[in-house]
């Protein structure tokens, strides 16, 4: 006798072929993680479903705290807004902050007030790297540069060098000359 292949009848068995093809895939996923409750579907098919986790079972994790030998603040300060940025010494992000993520909106981002909030903030969010030096690099002429120093100060950061980048005009190039006729 040779082997036959039946295809079936109606789409309902299509159908619960796929639902019972479902659970044993769900099966063989949640057997390593622990509980499996059985489960009947309106069709008749019966399979199993993961069970759902308590609260209780899910611990609570600790920040990862890693040390960072050096970093820079960098402050760049408009009279719009005042934005502060974390990197490491290579120059890679790793927190950012400004007035506005602060919750100013508007022309309050631009004060003095906002920019020191601005850089609490971040300082907040980059203590769990443990910064032991810091250089601090300025760029702008915005109201918040100065109190976003003082707030770093205040964080208790070893601030290494201060250095403001603050780009200067110079008169631009030399004027065309006029046209003679």
């Amino acid at each position: 006798m040779g082997k036959t292949r039946t295809k079936p009848a109606e789409g309902k068995d299509k159908a619960a072929t796929k639902v019972a093809a479902l659970p044993a895939k769900l099966i063989a996923a949640t057997k390593a993680e622990g509980a499996v409750t059985k489960v009947s579907s309106p069709s008749g098919v019966t399979g199993s479903t993961p069970a759902k986790p308590t609260a209780a079972a899910a611990p609570a994790k600790a920040p990862k705290r890693t040390a960072l030998a050096s970093g820079c603040f960098y402050i760049t300060s408009s009279f719009n807004n005042t934005l502060v940025t974390f990197t490491d010494h290579q120059g890679n992000v790793i927190a950012q902050s400004s007035a506005g993520k602060a919750g100013f909106r508007n022309t309050k981002k631009g004060t003095p007030y906002a920019g020191a909030k601005a850089m609490e903030l971040l300082v907040d969010k980059a203590s769990q790297y443990d910064i032991r030096e810091a250089r601090v690099i300025i760029r702008g002429i915005g109201p918040g540069r100065e109190s976003a120093i003082r707030a770093l100060f205040n964080a208790n950061v070893n601030i290494v060098t201060i250095e403001d980048r603050t780009p200067v005009a110079f008169g631009g190039p030399k004027r065309r000359r006029p046209r003679r006729v």
